[in-house]
């Protein structure tokens, strides 16, 4: 790969992608965190010899990527020697499990609850802290554990209330996540599927450093601590929120799956969605909608820009007042990460225009990035962080571009430029509001759909090419339908209500098509990559490859034909 000359006519984020000082750092931290989670180097499972050679190819790599590099052998050893610090830093942060290829065994202890979900059946899941071991256990106090609390059998006794903060006390058996050879609570599979999806959800959360497992019933589990303040409000605004979105002007309107996924898609919570919702819009590729991400937090912050603009406040006051009430959102919609990368470039965008300096999309990636990384180690290995910061990075890499160049070329141009008539300015007008939402959701879907895919195959084991197709109508459906929301939540219900009456039929039209394509067509395709690092490897590749400085067709072509190579390989080869 060839380093970037200095170019002010270069494409801005081609500059920003690889010559951005922040960018090697990462890739450094993060690399140092994978090898420290695949290589257990407490116990010296790996050579030295191999370890240092790999942390030389990838110096050189970076070497290469960067311009206006003069000492090479400096460079190389500061990379090598700070992919090495993170890696000694993520055994300082995460601790290890004392108790490695352990049996399941009956256990009764406390634990402060770290996330908190719940799905349509009632049932409570996330992971919590252990904060009073079991007894003979004591080495476990501050390990982390998956939770998940269901009804009883009989549905009579439900799941008990709480939230991030509340400390728990379990009773039940505690199962090693890795080579677990018991399915929970003694559970048997009914097909080959199902046994297929539990070893990876078992293989995914043992990858988030997560060492242990319970399934309870909710008669042995206790709340000794409700939860504290910030996250009792954040709970009570959220139940507001979705208090209101369940009031509509029309009686047909309830008990209905659009009443039902329109609070989910204004607040993330994914709780009200059936079964067959849920495979609905997971097959057609469009569940992304359900994550509060850059629509959602762009919607708070323009909102809150317009108002505070209207009250003629001050510019330089205005990211002071507004940076707390986006981040307020995204703590009611449960913190997500890629609720919180969205709070993070918002934040880092405004704080730059505060501070007179300017903050490009993708510096606030970054930025945001690294203190993810920095602060929450383990978050490397999360579906929604890795999918979230690489999709916005395409998207800001590839698909920008690719939308530019595709806008530079239509005939609208062709059309006279000076004294149009009346109906052929409102065609041209016509067409480039029409031209541009097709071709642009066209291209941030192609961005995202190639950046994803890969991690998508590794996470969940299928690929769903037709979102492609129909995400960027998807996608503007559901921001019609968040703007709705957002705004039924800040009114009176008397008028909330007819607001929610008008989304509802916006909402309606996604989950009606999205279960005819699921029922009628054959959606996803099989694909599986075992190995996290060839996933994330090839989306690594596809974005490099974005950037490089050749013929504009050339580098919208070879990104995705490479990064379909190596996936048909990967998947072939039994990565």
């Amino acid at each position: 790969m060839l380093p970037l000359e200095s170019n002010p006519n270069a494409p801005t984020s081609r500059i920003n992608f690889l010559g951005a000082p922040l960018l090697p750092y990462i890739a450094c931290m993060a690399l140092g965190y994978a090898l420290a989670e695949r290589f257990n180097l407490r116990t010296c499972q790996i050579e030295l010899a191999f370890l240092g050679t790999l942390l030389t190819v990838l110096a050189l790599s970076l070497y290469f990527a960067i311009p206006g590099n003069r000492k090479p052998f400096f460079i190389v050893l500061g990379y090598a020697g700070f992919t090495m610090i993170s890696m000694a830093y993520f055994y300082f942060r995460i601790p290890a499990d004392p108790f490695p290829h352990g049996a399941p065994f009956e256990a009764e202890f406390t634990a402060k609850i770290d996330e908190v979900s719940a799905s349509h059946k009632g049932s409570i899941y996330g992971c919590a802290t252990i904060d009073a071991p079991p007894r003979g256990h004591e080495k476990l106090c501050g390990v982390r554990i998956w939770y998940c609390i269901s009804p009883d059998k009989k549905g009579i006794i439900a799941a008990p209330k709480f939230e991030r903060s509340a400390i728990l006390k379990f009773k039940g058996i505690l199962h090693p996540v890795e080579d677990s050879w018991l399915p929970s609570r003694g559970r048997t599979f009914t097909d080959q599927e199902s046994e297929l999806a539990d070893k990876r959800f078992n293989e995914y959360i043992a990858s988030r450093q997560i060492p242990y497992k319970i399934d309870a019933y909710p008669e042995n589990v206790r709340i000794l601590k409700p939860a504290v303040f910030p996250y009792t409000l954040y709970a009570s605004l959220r139940d507001g929120i979705k208090n209101s979105l369940g009031k509509f002007a029309f009686d047909f309107q309830y008990n209905t799956n659009a009443a039902a996924a329109y609070p989910a898609m204004v607040l993330g919570d994914k709780s009200s969605l059936t079964k067959e919702m849920r495979a609905a819009f997971a097959n057609t590729g469009t569940m992304h909608i359900f994550a509060v991400s850059g629509l959602h937090v762009g919607f708070v912050a323009a909102m809150t820009f317009a108002f505070l603009s209207f009250l003629r406040l001050d510019w330089r006051l205005q990211g002071i007042m507004a940076i707390p009430l986006i981040f307020l959102y995204a703590e009611i919609c449960g913190g997500r990460p890629s609720a919180m990368r969205a709070f993070g470039m918002v934040a880092a965008v405004w704080a730059g225009l505060m501070i007179g300096r300017g903050s490009g999309a993708f510096l606030a990636l970054l930025l945001t990035a690294a203190a993810a990384l920095l602060f929450q180690p383990d978050c490397i290995f999360d579906a929604g962080f890795t999918l979230s910061y690489f999709i916005v990075a395409a998207i800001v890499v590839e698909g920008g571009e690719f939308f530019d160049w595709l806008k530079s070329k239509k005939f609208t141009k062709r059309i006279g430029n000076e004294k149009k008539s009346y109906a052929r300015r409102i065609f041209s007008s016509t067409f480039d509001r029409a031209f541009n939402f097709t071709a642009g959701g066209t291209a941030i879907s192609a961005a995202a759909f190639f950046a994803a895919a890969p991690l998508t195959a590794h996470y969940f084991g299928n690929i769903s090419p037709i979102s492609i197709i129909i995400s960027p109508l998807y996608v503007l459906c559901a921001s019609f339908a968040v703007g709705l929301g957002i705004l039924s939540s800040l009114l009176p219900e008397f008028i909330g209500e007819w607001i929610n009456s008008a989304a509802w039929f916006d909402v309606a039209a996604m989950t009606e098509s999205a279960g005819w394509l699921d029922e009628n067509f054959y959606l996803t395709i099989p694909a599986e990559i075992k190995s996290g690092f060839a996933a994330a490897f090839i989306t690594i590749i596809f974005l490099a490859l974005s950037a490089l400085r050749i013929s504009t067709p050339l580098r919208f072509a070879i990104p995705p034909l490479a990064a379909a190579i190596m996936f048909i390989g990967a998947t072939t080869w039994g990565l």
